[in-house]
């Protein structure tokens, strides 16, 4: 348990990836002069069955992967737009500010989950 919710590796690898495609979707719909879909999910504080699967090593490998392709993605994006990093998005975030909170919160991510007393997944009833 830590920040205000319980963290399984599928669930750090599950968040890594939705961020990352949040605001991947975030910077495109910017670039197209659309407006980004909001993201109403509140996937940090919510903790899926699916989060309490077995884990393995090639479950890993396979999240790995993907979160590797995405984060190349997003990284050759933010190269593009080096010039318009700092451009005033009025009250949105400028792109610089998107890719900070991005690094900060992969960290953070990566770090769950952290050594804590062993939690059960919950029973079903």
């Amino acid at each position: 348990m830590s920040l205000g919710s319980a963290w399984t590796p599928n669930k750090s690898l599950r968040r890594i990836a939705d961020h990352l495609i949040d605001h991947l979707c975030q910077i495109e719909a910017r670039i197209a002069g659309e407006t980004a879909i909001p993201d109403l999910w509140r996937g940090r504080s919510v903790t899926l069955e699916s989060d309490w699967a077995r884990f393995t090593e090639q479950d890993l490998d396979e999240a790995t992967a993907r979160i590797r392709r995405l984060a190349q993605l997003m990284a050759l994006r933010l190269r593009a737009l080096r010039a318009e990093w700092d451009t005033n998005a009025g009250e949105e975030w400028t792109i610089r500010a998107i890719a900070e909170h991005l690094a900060e919160a992969t960290a953070v991510y990566a770090s769950r989950p952290v050594a804590t007393p062993v939690v059960s997944p919950p029973q079903a009833e």
